[in-house]
Order: structure tokens, then C-alpha cells, then sequence
């Protein structure tokens, strides 16, 4: 089995894994339902909302940052803010609201002319490995730079402290040749891959207050 196939595959059963929990609760609430709907209580209806909402918002973001149609209009870059939202309201879950600072629609612009069709994927790639790397943060800021000398530079800040942070991510970030392929690092190897492919460089950088994943592409 080749690298670029045994990534594709710890991929795809990371993804089936984080997507199992809420499938799984829907199925069992439908399952309580059973063949007389007009018995079931509030609480099951309650739970099959919820999960069927948290599948959703996961999906939503998902199917944009490991899918091939590029976001490219005004309109598309816009709804991308939602999505994200969404999704850390899904991993949330009952621990309480994800902070998410957002950069405005000119900046996405701005990225999307300077990089093409691969900025958003990476963008996006860029938060899920924040959100893996600080499994604890209550806020996530995105920033970004694209200035007309070519520089351009994806950051996703994680507010947590340092010792809360996943060592293994953060590793296989750094060293995505030698290091041990999973599940568990999955994403973070393939978001390596994908910022070397398209022309940047992927680091996790730590600080006081957390730590900031970053895709900073090189001067064309």
C-alpha cells in the first residue's frame, strides 16, 4: 500500500468515526420510536434533533474542505462563516458555545486571488487541525494576509492552555515524513500534504495562551 493510500484510508476512517457518534444517536432515537410514533416522549425527539443537527453541521463544512468544487463567488465565501460556525457548535455538544473570530469577506477574496481554488480547502483543513490540536478551546480567531508583494498567510489562534494541547498533532505537523500514520493524525498529516502540494508550508506554532496552526504560502 502506497503512503498517499494508506493516508486516503485513515482519512476516511476518521471521518466515518466522528460522523458514527450522531448517526448512531439518530438511529437509536428512531429505533425508540418504533412502530407506534404516537408513544414517543419528548426527550427522544429531542435527541434525534440534536444528533440529526450536529450529522448535519459536520457534513456541511466537511464535503467543502475534502471536496473538489472550489468556493469561489462573493456569495460562497460568505456561507463558508455559517459552516464553520455550525461545526463548532456540533463538536461542542453540551460543553457550552465555541467562540469563533471570523475574517470579513474582502480578506477571503483576497486569499482566493492570490492562492486559487486550493485557499479555501486549506482554510478550512487549517481549522480542523486547530480544533484536533486544542480539543479544549473555547475560541478559535482566523486571520489571514494576502498582500499584493505575493505573500499570503492562513492563521487559526486556539485559546488553551499549553498543556491541554495534543502532542501528537502538533507532531505530526512537524514531522509528517517520520512520523507514524492513524486515525488519530490523519487529518493533520493530510493537511501537511495539502499545503505542500499546493505551495505553503503547515506549522503549529505554541504560545502562552494556546496555540495558532498556520499555512503560510511561498511568493509564486
Amino acid at each position: 500500500m502506497t503512503a498517499s493510500t494508506l493516508l486516503a484510508q485513515l482519512l476516511a476512517t476518521r471521518l466515518c468515526h466522528d460522523l458514527a457518534g450522531p448517526v448512531g444517536a439518530v438511529a437509536a432515537g428512531v429505533e425508540l420510536v418504533g412502530d407506534d410514533p404516537s408513544l414517543v416522549d419528548q426527550e427522544t425527539l429531542s435527541l434525534i434533533a440534536a444528533s440529526s443537527a450536529a450529522a448535519s453541521r459536520k457534513l456541511k463544512l466537511l464535503r467543502t474542505a475534502f471536496g473538489t468544487t472550489a468556493q469561489s463567488s462573493p456569495a460562497a465565501l460568505i456561507e463558508l462563516e455559517g459552516a464553520a460556525r455550525g461545526y463548532f457548535e456540533a463538536i461542542a455538544g453540551p460543553s457550552g458555545a465555541v467562540g469563533l473570530g471570523w475574517p470579513d469577506t474582502a480578506q477571503l477574496i483576497a486569499l482566493q486571488e492570490r492562492c486559487g481554488p486550493a485557499a479555501v480547502p486549506i482554510l478550512l483543513n487549517t481549522i480542523l487541525v486547530a480544533a484536533e490540536a486544542a480539543p479544549r478551546a473555547r475560541r478559535f480567531t482566523i486571520s489571514i494576509l494576502a498582500d499584493n508583494t505575493g505573500h499570503a498567510e492562513i492563521g487559526v489562534a486556539a485559546e488553551q492552555a499549553a498543556g491541554a494541547t495534543r502532542a501528537d498533532i502538533i507532531e505530526a505537523v512537524a514531522n509528517p515524513d517520520t512520523v507514524l500514520a492513524s486515525a488519530r493524525n490523519a487529518q493533520a498529516l493530510y493537511w501537511a500534504a495539502l499545503c505542500r502540494d499546493n505551495g505553503a508550508r503547515a506549522a503549529i506554532e505554541s504560545g502562552e495562551n494556546g496555540l495558532m496552526a498556520v499555512a503560510r504560502f511561498q511568493s509564486p
